[in-house]
């Protein structure tokens, strides 16, 4: 069955028959313009819920649709989130260094815009840093980005300059780790237990790492390196086992674009589309070769078993 094929028959079925159809993060117009045609604009009791970040998408083309506009969150809301994550919780905090903290994120998140992922993403910076020297630094890095331009593209509504610092502060030996996850799909709950033995695969993973106490795996570092990305509010956590085990991991979409862009600046991986042909008899194969980090492939079958 064709596309158009496909299309019509979603249309007559839309016409003949209640139906609510959601189409999640549609990212351009000329995206929408593709899909729309599948679509009855009269004569149906059909429903097509339409998330996007561009407003030309969500304009409404007739008088039976309605545009409804996420508010970006107020000062003291985005004050809350931010203290949550950068403040909250370190032990015997000095009043007179929370209160230089608190300044500090505050004149930060001006820049943040009321956005969730910006202010999450800035507060896993800042949840690793413990002296008021290290907060100073960041707020004077920020003010480098803002002067330089870095993130105010469009695709990114302006988060994008915390997004590039937040991967500028990550210490060396996270940074592969985070870019490897460029090459899964986004949003995909990705198994820990099979990214840790793909870093560990890649030589992602060494046992001279920073914090690595003796007698650990490699896998265990893995694993720590992991949680440190989460921690840093970079890599969101899945689904957890029993015993609060993270066994599924994923990235935000934006963030996985800026390791997509970051990879192919410090040529860290490379696509293999001669492999495409593959895909259906071995799709395990092609997805690595497609994400070898400096295109070394290695055998991974010895440990995913």
């Amino acid at each position: 069955m064709t596309y158009d094929e496909i299309a019509k028959k979603l249309f007559r079925v839309m016409e003949e028959t209640r139906c609510l159809v959601i189409l999640d993060d549609i990212w351009s117009l000329e995206t929408w313009n593709l899909l729309k045609v599948a679509f009855p604009n009269e004569k149906t009791e059909s429903t097509i819920l339409l998330t996007t970040r561009y407003q030309a998408v969500a304009l409404p083309p007739n008088r039976n649709c309605f545009l409804h506009k996420l508010q970006p969150l107020n000062e003291n809301a985005s004050l809350e989130l931010f203290e949550k994550i950068a403040i909250f919780g370190r032990a015997d905090i000095d009043m007179r260094i929370y209160t230089k903290m608190r300044e500090l994120g505050i004149k930060m998140l001006r820049h943040c815009v009321g956005l969730p992922l910006a202010i999450i993403v800035l507060a896993g910076v800042l949840s690793r840093k413990n002296t008021i020297k290290e907060w100073e630094t960041v707020h004077e890095n920020v003010h480098e980005y803002i002067r330089r331009g870095i993130g105010y593209e469009d695709e990114y509504e302006g988060a994008s300059w915390v997004l590039a610092l937040s991967y500028d502060h990550l210490p060396y030996h996270l940074k592969p780790c985070l870019l490897y996850l460029g090459h899964y799909s986004e949003d995909l709950e990705n198994s820990v237990s099979t990214l840790t033995k793909l870093w560990v695969a890649e030589g992602l993973i060494s046992l001279r790492q920073p914090r690595h106490v003796s007698g650990e795996t490699t896998e265990e570092i893995a694993r720590n390196c992991l949680s440190e990305l989460v921690e840093r509010c970079v890599v969101q956590v899945g689904t957890t086992g029993s015993t609060g085990t993270m066994k599924t991991c994923r990235i935000h979409d934006l963030i996985r674009n800026l390791c997509l862009l970051k990879a192919k600046e410090e040529s860290f991986v490379h696509n293999c589309y001669s492999l495409q042909e593959n895909e259906a008899t071995n799709p395990f194969t092609s997805m690595v070769a497609k994400a070898a980090p400096l295109g070394k492939v290695r055998r991974l079958f010895n440990l995913l078993g």
